[in-house]
């Protein structure tokens, strides 16, 4: 089993967009679903970072810690949301 692990990072500029995409990338993530939409008014950049592994607690734990300090460092938010379970 693995874990496809999404990144969500809604509400950020292209800029702060390409940074973190550049620094989960130098830590072995691919993006995925990159874009950019308006609601209510707010335009935003978007994305996902995914990284393959395997399942268990303690690295999706990791890898939820990381994503945290990430968004912090770069001014974004993360969500948590869209860990797919992959058999």
């Amino acid at each position: 089993m693995a874990v496809c692990k999404p990144v969500t990072i809604p509400g950020m500029t292209g800029h702060v967009r390409r940074n973190t995409q550049e620094k989960g990338e130098s830590l072995g993530y691919r993006a995925a679903y990159m874009g950019e939409d308006t609601y209510q008014g707010t335009h935003y950049w978007y994305g996902d970072l995914v990284k393959e592994t395997v399942l268990d607690l303690h690295i999706i734990n990791q890898q939820n810690s990381l994503m945290l300090k990430l968004a912090d460092q770069f001014n974004a938010d993360y969500d948590g949301w869209g860990t797919p379970i992959i058999k």
